[in-house]
């Protein structure tokens, strides 16, 4: 039989494949890029938080009220202008003493003495020339030494000094 003379309908073309609904690798793809975005919007912030200038609102910070306390201390201890200097000199040593064990727990300052001692209160802040002040380590053990008032006055200074940049 001649397929011409069969019987048949003409040929109908399946209507033409949409764009919707997507596939589902569409739907990974887009969920894929969604989170993306997110996690960029995301780090922008934090990141924006982190480095934005902060206004000082919070309380002193820990090493502000320990200067200012040793300050205190030190301006609390009376001169000892034509006076034995030796409690003064232990007064010194004790305040220092205290504020290098809180300051650098791990270095044993506490256990130094002497020029040894002196040695580390300069290499902590050379710029005092703590090193040149010898009485702070010999003239607390002598019974009635006595300093000059200018060696007073400039141990004072080198001590505040170190207080305020050291501390």
């Amino acid at each position: 039989m001649d397929p011409q003379q069969l019987p048949l309908e003409p040929l109908i073309a399946p209507p033409p494949v949409g764009w919707w609904p997507l596939a589902p690798i569409w739907w990974i793809l887009i969920a894929g890029f969604a989170l993306l975005i997110l996690v960029i919007i995301v780090r922008r912030v934090i990141t924006q938080r982190t480095n934005s200038p902060k206004t000082v609102t919070s309380p002193v910070t820990t090493s502000d009220s320990m200067r200012q306390t040793a300050l205190k201390v030190l301006n609390n201890l009376p001169i000892p202008y034509d006076q034995p200097a030796g409690e003064w000199l232990q007064h010194i040593n004790d305040l220092l003493k205290r504020i290098c064990n809180s300051q650098y727990p791990t270095e044993n300052s506490k256990v130094l003495i002497g020029h040894a001692w002196l040695n580390f209160l300069d290499s902590k802040c050379p710029t005092a020339h703590i090193n040149q002040f010898t009485m702070l380590v010999d003239g607390e053990y002598q019974a009635n030494y006595c300093i000059d008032k200018t060696t007073l006055e400039s141990l004072y200074s080198a001590l505040e000094h170190w207080i305020t940049y050291y501390v």
